[in-house]
């Protein structure tokens, strides 16, 4: 079904030709009043509507259940309703019921005309507690009133009537609850929460690639890989929806030299973790190529007691087995690769219960996921005393320099924050690793 309104206006002349229309403008608007009024009722009335205060905040959810009788029960989940409900800015999920028309302007509009204190909180003109600014006259500058622009395919269009944001409404299925519809959010929220990787890659579909940074604000700023990020960064807000996030509005993106643009807005998740976005299918929003990402001179990868297979497994067991028996008799813990900022080196580090050593090594990358470790034959004194009384020492240095590595996320393509080093030559040899 789709509604297409014309303009509704008046004259105070009289038409020489015929009207076109067999109703009357007001008669036009008065049956968009009343089929708009039973979309939002119809099937169950329940949806989800995606709501900007603004475009230079994050867009918030929020689920309702149109009611004939004119309620509507709202629900949502985030900081401003924790505000509401405890003066804490925590997300929170919240419900509350109030009331909802269809009234006439220019046009239909949908109005929730008695207060609710879990959305209304928007358009209240009042000092934002959680900055430092002073925003009191205005607030956030959300509407409660939306113009309502068409329907098509279960969607509704609408603008801010005040601020003219654009927006939509999506129908649910009637058996959907405010709690599971959140949790599904919730999913996704917790996928984009990428703070050990605030550097994603969009990758366009013309091959061109686009920093994507700090998504997990859900106001990411982007720029092109090689260009200027002063001059060539865009930036908007984002709303995190069932599925995926998209931009308050489609986002126009420029390359390196200033030619080829790409424009984006909805991003659906992916099961390997990535964000495709559904404009063109084909631009994704990845974390960066994972040997770079596994040589990032900002994180730290430790192994666990279960991290090693195949052809490591029994040198890990002998470093472990050589540390505990004399004459070190220590507990050994983890190894741990890092970059040393003050060394200007990479260091495969370990720790056995209170002593610390350092072997210092070179890291190379080789195409796009893999990456080759080389000890240097540098070491620090706490390193040379196990050396000297634990050959499995040796051995593993050995081991992980005779061994090509390709860099594998076990976590997704956005979030790897556990990562394996397998060989090559047999996936069967591998190092597991968390970011640390």
């Amino acid at each position: 079904m789709a509604l297409m309104l014309m303009g509704v206006t008046t004259s105070c002349f009289k038409m020489e030709e015929p009207n076109i229309f067999d109703e009357s403008a007001a008669e036009r608007l008065e049956h968009a009043i009343t089929e708009y009024s039973d979309i939002l009722t119809d099937k169950g009335g329940v949806w989800a509507l995606e709501y900007f205060a603004n475009t230079e905040e994050q867009g918030y959810v929020y689920t309702m259940k149109f009611s004939k009788n004119g309620s509507v029960e709202m629900s949502a989940k985030n900081e401003w309703v924790g505000y509401v409900k405890t003066g804490e800015n925590t997300n929170v999920f919240g419900s509350e019921t109030s009331m909802w028309e269809v009234i006439a302007d220019n046009g239909p509009v949908l109005t929730f005309n008695t207060y609710n204190t879990i959305f209304h909180i928007f358009a209240n003109p009042e000092d934002i507690p959680t900055t430092e600014g002073d925003e009191q006259g205005y607030g956030h500058e959300g509407d409660y009133e939306f113009d309502l622009m068409r329907y098509s395919n279960d969607t509704l269009y609408l603008e801010g009537k005040k601020y003219g944001v654009p927006m939509k409404m999506y129908r649910l299925s009637a058996e959907t609850t405010g709690e599971e519809y959140f949790a599904k959010i919730d999913n996704v929220i917790a996928a984009m929460n990428v703070t050990k990787f605030p550097d994603l890659v969009l990758t366009g579909a013309d091959g061109n690639r686009y920093i994507v940074n700090d998504i997990a604000t859900l106001v990411p700023s982007i720029y092109p890989e090689g260009g200027d990020w002063v001059t060539q960064t865009v930036s908007t807000s984002t709303i995190v929806t069932a599925d995926g996030f998209r931009f308050a509005t489609p986002l126009q993106l420029v390359n390196k030299d200033g030619g080829s643009t790409l424009t984006v807005q909805s991003f659906k998740l992916q099961e390997d973790g990535s964000l495709l976005c559904t404009d063109d299918n084909k631009s994704v929003i990845t974390c960066d190529n994972l040997n770079t990402v596994f040589s990032d001179e900002l994180l730290k990868w430790r192994t666990s007691s279960t991290s090693f297979g195949g052809k490591f497994k029994p040198i890990y067991d002998a470093v472990v087995a050589g540390c505990k028996a004399a004459p070190l008799k220590r507990t050994f813990r983890y190894f741990q690769f890092e970059y040393s900022g003050a060394l200007k080196t990479y260091v495969l580090n370990f720790l056995d219960q209170t002593t610390n050593g350092n072997f210092y090594t070179n890291v190379e990358k080789v195409g796009t996921d893999q990456v080759k470790i080389s000890y240097k034959g540098e070491l620090d004194n706490n390193a040379q005393v196990h050396v000297n009384n634990v050959s499995a020492f040796t051995d593993m240095l050995n081991a992980i320099g005779a061994t090509t590595f390709k860099v594998v996320s076990m976590k997704g393509a956005l979030n790897p924050t556990t990562i394996r080093l397998q060989s090559a030559d047999n996936a069967e040899d591998y190092i597991e690793l968390n970011v640390y």
